[in-house]
């Protein structure tokens, strides 16, 4: 078992299989069929039928499930390609909608692949998907997976060709990013802890789910370090202007000083926190603010934007000759990395 907050992968236990059965095989059309292998046929089963074979997925090493808050969400998984059980591929599925978007698949992937590093002499993990599958893929890449093949156009799934994704990435790779995670600065974990911190304050007192933006928000996104100064922080317009002073006297409770009434700034102990309003996201790079994803943290409710979406902020925010001089061109790298990405 390994666990990452609330959420947990462990092996497959007898009290979960009624759920399995639910979530895989009540239904002759499952809403996660839509990003699972589309191209292939799906049957749905009798829970007799079920029953009479699923005894084996108890306690197998290769097949655990995914629980969020002790609750069955889905399934992670890896298989042998060859018989000499050198080329392992693994997968996983989310199964309900509602639980997509929020970081669940990245977090239980991580784990997984820690988990099959540390525990099996294998060289390399490997992920296999579907062009159509983007946000797989995403993932994989936030993993530090490398795209290693792409047969295209042999996969066909109504009216369209794919293209067949092979993604991997080898235990000298991961050892690095392992070391990086565990060597990463102090101070940029500590940002990010502080905006959890802040994140729950709004939440709880003003009812409100902030937005983590900026640097510190990309690094998120990605995996990879931007080394963020301080904490961007977006909000309803509404808090920045005839809520203004509960949004003030929030930030106050929370030990930090109004330092810029302009720029709606914020700081305590050195840690500056700025404040905008995220109904600007749209009128300046096009970002359909309304529906962002969604993360639990920790207590904490926030938003943030896609690797797509950053893209048309820093593109945007480029065409900013003073923001282009004041940032030393570190938005072009920024693009240059996230185009990479996509």
């Amino acid at each position: 078992m390994y666990q990452n907050n609330e959420l947990v992968i462990r092996p497959i236990e007898q009290k979960d299989l009624y759920k399995l059965w639910t979530l895989i095989y009540k239904d002759d059309a499952p809403e996660w069929k839509k990003w699972d292998a589309p191209y292939f046929p799906h049957e749905s089963m009798s829970y007799d039928k079920f029953m009479a074979n699923a005894e084996s997925l108890v306690d197998q090493a290769s097949r655990w499930v995914i629980t969020v808050d002790d609750i069955v969400c889905g399934m992670i998984s890896y298989y042998f390609e060859d018989a000499q059980k050198i080329w392992l591929e693994m997968g996983i599925i989310i199964h309900e909608s509602q639980n997509w978007g929020k970081g669940i698949g990245t977090r239980a992937l991580k784990l997984w692949i820690d988990h099959i590093f540390s525990t099996l002499d294998v060289a390399r993990v490997g992920l296999t998907t579907w062009s159509g599958n983007k946000r797989m893929i995403r993932v994989a890449e936030k993993l530090g997976m490398m795209m290693e093949g792409r047969m295209r156009k042999v996969r066909f799934y109504e009216g369209t060709y794919y293209d067949s994704i092979r993604m991997g990435i080898l235990r000298e790779e991961w050892e690095i990013l392992s070391s990086e995670i565990q060597h990463k600065p102090e101070g940029v974990s500590m940002l990010h802890q502080e905006f959890v911190h802040i994140a729950r304050g709004l939440n709880k007192t003003l009812d409100v789910i902030p937005v983590l933006y900026g640097s510190l928000g990309l690094e998120e996104v990605t995996g990879i370090e931007f080394h963020p100064q301080d904490i961007d922080v977006l909000v309803p317009i509404t808090f920045l202007t005839e809520k203004w002073d509960v949004l003030k006297s929030e930030m106050e409770s929370m030990g930090y000083d109004l330092i810029d009434l302009h720029e709606h700034e914020f700081k305590k102990n050195g840690v500056k926190v700025g404040i905008a309003f995220l109904e600007d996201l749209e009128p300046f790079a096009n970002v359909d603010y309304k529906h962002l994803e969604t993360v639990e943290n920790n207590g904490a409710t926030y938003h943030r934007l896609s690797i797509s979406d950053y893209l048309k902020v820093y593109k945007r925010s480029l065409l900013d000759g003073y923001r282009r001089t004041k940032n030393n061109n570190k938005d072009q790298m920024k693009i240059e990395t996230l185009q990479k990405l996509i």
